[in-house]
């Protein structure tokens, strides 16, 4: 990722990239980086006004993922990230609620 957000920026190009998407992803990259998704697309220089983050749905300061201390929306905001995910379709498959076992 490091390689990837040098050459974007070098030559100046967007970049579309998944992250937060569910939360084994989320606790996966906590448990071996020791930051959120979002800390570690900073820490590897792809957060920008050209980054956009595909899904975005489990940042850490969402209130269903009860983790403290988290900053993840002010980060992206600091950077003019953009997100993009599709409501319809989370609601729809009930993401939300069967990943946090609301629904069995």
């Amino acid at each position: 990722m490091r390689k990837a957000a040098k050459a974007a920026a070098a030559r100046s190009l967007p970049v579309a990239i998944h992250a937060a998407y569910n939360i084994h992803e989320v606790v996966d990259i906590i448990r071996e980086h020791q930051m959120t998704s979002v800390e570690l697309l900073r820490e590897v220089g792809l957060l920008s006004d050209k980054l956009n983050v595909g899904h975005g749905n489990f940042t850490c300061d969402n209130p269903l993922m009860n983790y403290s201390g988290s900053h993840d929306l002010a980060i992206l905001g600091e950077h003019r990230c953009s997100i993009s995910h599709c409501p319809v379709n989370i609601a729809r498959r009930g993401r939300f609620s069967r990943q946090l076992g609301v629904l069995s």
